[in-house]
């Protein structure tokens, strides 16, 4: 199910009920649609106000990224096995606008300033790849050197445009937007499935399974400091 509560009170406003279990945290457009996938195959789009279901889009797999939309409204999600593919579709009507063939994708697509869409895979050769938010095709795409799939961190975009992620390799990697080039990358003993924040200053802050958060230098990917604590951090930080 979705709920929508009353952010003063807490009180039901409605809910929408999915054929199955939803992993993917709605994405809200300018008029109010809210966006979400579901392991039932389909992505919904429903009204803000009262739950009503504007356009379902089916797939032939689960969807567990969270959905991301573009300045033009278009939303943008990705497929997990077997279908593995990162889709555009038109966020008024639900109409397909491309896809893209990836490889299992479970974290959330990113959308550059000038429109480009990141996302990283979780299959055996994991790749993080850059597409053309319009036409859907392909302007790098950066395998991860260790061969450590992305998990569940999605990618995080700098001012500069530097993108940056982590990887169940226990590392954060921080990656030209316009060309893939590796800048830097970090170092963790255990793996990244948080997702990478960008603070005012460029600070990039991030949780690994250490039990530990980081704050890095955007720049260079040195440490500024790290805060214990006591489990596992895989939610992503709020600054």
């Amino acid at each position: 199910k979705i709920y929508a509560l009353n952010g003063t009170t807490g009180i039901k406003r409605w809910e929408f009920v999915t054929g199955g279990g939803v992993y993917s945290s709605p994405a809200i457009g300018t008029d109010g649609t809210i966006y979400f996938g579901s392991n039932d195959k389909k992505i919904y789009a429903l009204d803000g106000k009262n739950g009503a279901k504007k356009w379902e889009f089916p797939t032939t797999a689960a969807i567990h990224s969270s959905p991301a939309i573009g300045v033009d409204g278009t939303v943008y999600f990705a497929t997990t096995y077997p279908d593995n593919k990162v889709y555009a579709l038109d966020g008024r009507k639900g109409t397909q606008k491309w896809r893209f063939g990836s490889g299992v994708v479970h974290s959330s697509p990113a959308i550059g300033p000038d429109g480009t869409v990141y996302f990283g895979t979780d299959d055996a050769r994991p790749v993080v790849y850059a597409l053309d938010g319009k036409k859907g095709t392909q302007r790098w795409g950066f395998p991860i050197p260790d061969g450590i799939i992305t998990g569940y961190s999605s990618p995080s975009i700098g001012t500069d445009g530097t993108v940056y992620i982590g990887s169940q390799g226990g590392k954060v990697y921080a990656l030209d937007g316009q060309t893939g080039t590796n800048r830097w990358e970090f170092k963790t003993p255990y793996r990244v499935e948080s997702s990478p924040v960008i603070g005012v200053d460029d600070t990039v802050y991030v949780g690994a399974t250490d039990w530990k958060i980081y704050a890095l230098n955007g720049k260079t990917g040195t440490k500024k400091w790290e805060f214990k604590t006591l489990n596992w951090v895989n939610s992503s930080p709020a600054v």
